[in-house]
């Protein structure tokens, strides 16, 4: 009849059970006929093999005969021991960059729009290395929620959606962006806009402008204008 190997508690975190090997998978017992004909398979019970706080895989040589039903036996006594081996992985991690304009965006104020201060967002994924190769920026969802936020510049969380079964993703995910009216413009004089991080910060230079003593002069937006009289 088949032995079935069940396991019992969690690995380490970062960490996850991928399987269990044993052999033999196969036991030859014997009994009554009527016993006999209701035995499907031997199971052994996942007491017998527990994974709490595992980093690695955990090999057990279990005696398969406290687990026969009652009035069965083994044909030969003396092989007993199921060799058994619990499959624990470590996960990988892997960063993606997902573009901003991917991103859904949920409850914006009509008449307005959203600006974003960066092209892309990092995510952090963690999974098992055969399935982080395979996984791309294109995979990722992304989305924002916008109510309830005035107009002005916020840092907004990036709610992801991935297979859960698959993929974890690690720590919170936040974008810099802001909301106008649509079509506003940046009044003269302003400054003009930078490079902006994740986090929100960001870099840029005001105008300026040069005059001579003589009334002549040079000078950018917001800078000195003819100064002849």
């Amino acid at each position: 009849v088949p032995v079935v190997c069940e396991t019992s508690g969690e690995p380490a975190d970062g960490y996850v059970f991928t399987g269990v090997e044993y052999a033999p998978e196969t036991v030859t017992v014997k009994g009554k006929a009527e016993t006999l004909n209701n035995v499907s398979s031997i199971t052994i019970p996942g007491e017998a093999i527990n994974l709490d706080g595992a980093t690695g895989d955990v090999e057990n040589s279990i005696d398969i005969t406290p687990y026969l039903p009652e009035g069965v036996s083994l044909v030969d006594a003396e092989e007993n021991k199921i060799a058994a081996r619990a499959l624990v992985e470590r996960l990988e991690v892997r960063s993606l960059s997902l573009p901003v304009e991917n991103l859904e965006v949920l409850n914006l104020t009509e008449g307005y729009e959203v600006v974003y201060g960066v092209s892309t967002v990092s995510v952090t994924v963690r999974g098992r290395s055969e399935e982080l190769t395979d996984l791309t920026a294109d995979q990722l969802q992304g989305s924002i929620d916008l109510n309830g936020l005035e107009p002005g510049s916020h840092r907004v969380e990036v709610t992801i959606t991935l297979d859960d079964d698959r993929y974890e993703v690690l720590g919170t995910v936040y974008v810099q962006l802001t909301v106008q009216e649509i079509g506003a413009e940046e009044e003269p004089g302003g400054t003009v806009p930078g490079t902006g991080g994740a986090d929100g910060s960001g870099t840029g230079t005001e105008d300026s402008g040069t005059g001579g003593t003589d009334g002549s002069g040079t000078g950018g937006t917001g800078g000195i204008e003819d100064g002849t009289e």
